[in-house]
């Protein structure tokens, strides 16, 4: 499994991915290490991604946390793999959310989650799986970082429920059949200018197997596949699909696409 690591090994090894600032909770998370560190001073802790690093890296210095808090900057995948082996717990403690890549990719790999109760963080995280605290709450944020970091058996429960939750709820298989399930309960099969766009960042062959599925549903259904890398940026993982769907929508004389814009727009 990519990621995996061992948690005993890595106990006390942290890790945050993302955008380094206020809203990601970054300040909160190096004022909570250095109240853990006063009680194990042998903590670690890992921020990586784009933001303020500069800013963060100086705030590092100045506290002398240099020795247990390391600020890599933007990684790429590979170092993110060898970033998430090497730790035990992936943690986001946010102040504002939606559901975050860095928590499912946590989960993927197998760590153990501590994060906040925001947004649809609740909703993949809950006491079999992680801590959540609330936005702000340094005081518990440290003490979920002691908790994780002082019980191998719970680090190792978290991660196997963590991976049996992503394989139920957030596999590209389920990815995939979720996909097609839209598909079939909003296009009309029989009317006019059906087609499917996928855009992916970096995985032709699983676009590939989504198109293979649509068509089985649809066999006249006109299916584009692009790159959309270049376009969205090189922050994407390379396993994000985009799928865009056109057709007659069944319930009304709407386009599908124009379901989904006006959804967007707030208008109904």
């Amino acid at each position: 499994e990519q990621g995996a690591g061992d948690p005993a090994e890595h106990r006390r090894d942290f890790l945050m991915l993302g955008r380094l600032g206020e809203r990601k909770g970054t300040y909160d998370l190096i004022e909570a290490m250095e109240l853990a560190l006063r009680r194990d001073p042998e903590l670690t802790l890992c921020l990586a991604g784009d933001g303020e690093v500069e800013k963060v890296r100086a705030l590092v210095k100045e506290k002398g946390l240099e020795k247990n808090i390391t600020v890599p900057g933007w990684i790429g995948q590979a170092e993110k793999l060898r970033r998430l082996r090497d730790a035990a717990t992936v943690v986001l403690p946010s102040c504002h959310e939606g559901l975050p890549m860095a928590i499912l990719e946590g989960m993927a790999a197998g760590k153990a989650i501590i994060s906040t109760t925001v947004g649809a963080i609740p909703e993949v995280v809950g006491p079999e799986n992680g801590i959540l605290v609330e936005p702000g709450d340094v005081t518990a944020l440290a003490e979920a970082l002691l908790r994780c970091s002082g019980s191998v058996e719970l680090l190792e429960s978290m991660a196997r429920k963590n991976r049996e939750n992503v394989e139920r709820e957030f596999s590209t298989r389920r990815m995939h059949q979720q996909l097609v399930e839209y598909y079939k309960k909003n296009v009309d099969p029989a009317g006019p200018g059906r087609a499917a766009v996928i855009g992916h960042a970096d995985c032709p062959k699983d676009a590939g197997r989504l198109k293979d599925l649509l068509l089985k549903e649809d066999p006249n259904l006109l299916v584009l596949e692009c790159s959309i890398g270049p376009v969205i940026g090189s922050h994407v993982g390379p396993e994000m699909l985009a799928v865009v769907f056109w057709g007659q929508d069944k319930r009304d004389n709407l386009s599908v696409a124009d379901r989904i814009a006006r959804k967007v727009k707030g208008e109904k």
